[in-house]
């Protein structure tokens, strides 16, 4: 499902909660069943990682990020990271340059992939939120956006990975609250019906025994 915001011209593409838990699954097993850290990958892989950003300005820029990056060719195959990668995926920088994005961010397939780099050619950003995974298996909710860069004569995507586990945390704590507010609202609301109930029935009383006073009086 995409949603687009003419003005940012960002495409939000929201994957399936299902999709996600079924391919962070598969991801997981993946990691406790395979020797190497990502996918065995061509020769073809090798020498695109062998890229590397040679304009030192950006490099440090790249760097210095403060959200993980990370850029790969059109089938996403990994061509560098950033030291926030390296931190946030557990991975080596060498272990990531011989992986594939889509091993890390869970609903990324090449469908999708595909699409991002459609929305790129039209100069329309892409935003996903997914799960990321660690190679120690462990996952964490991320945003993810992607540009394109153009390097070595050849195109080239870049994520920009950013964990919200903060974000994710202040959200359901939020939404907890509000559940707890409306939940008071509900046992108020029913102890208020009881409470009229209980005052009108009271009004019934008093008017029945005001009713017998009045008798009692016009008979004495």
């Amino acid at each position: 499902m995409y949603k687009q915001d003419e003005f940012s011209k960002t495409v939000r593409l929201e994957i399936p909660q299902a999709v996600l838990e079924e391919d962070l699954k598969r991801k997981q097993r993946g990691i406790h069943e395979r020797v190497l850290p990502f996918s065995k990958l061509g020769t073809q892989t090798k020498e695109i990682a062998a890229l590397s950003i040679s304009n030192a300005d950006i490099k440090a820029l790249f760097d210095n990020l403060y959200d993980a990056a990370l850029i790969t060719d059109l089938a996403g195959h990994i061509v560098d990271a950033n030291p926030r990668a390296v931190q946030s995926f557990l991975y080596s920088s060498q272990e990531l340059s011989e992986g594939n994005i889509q091993d890390i961010i869970v609903g990324l397939d090449p469908t999708v992939l595909q699409n991002i780099c459609q929305n790129l050619i039209k100069d329309q950003f892409t935003l996903i939120q997914a799960y990321c995974i660690r190679k120690d298996g462990s996952n964490f909710p991320a945003e993810i956006s992607s540009s394109r860069m153009h390097l070595s004569a050849s195109d080239y995507l870049c994520f920009f990975i950013r964990d919200i586990t903060a974000r994710r945390e202040a959200e359901d704590e939020i939404k907890r609250a509000r559940d707890e507010l409306e939940q008071q609202v509900v046992e108020r609301t029913k102890l208020n019906e009881g409470l009229n109930a209980e005052i009108g029935e009271r009004k019934r009383v008093e008017e029945q025994l005001y009713q017998a006073i009045l008798q009692l009086q016009q008979h004495d």
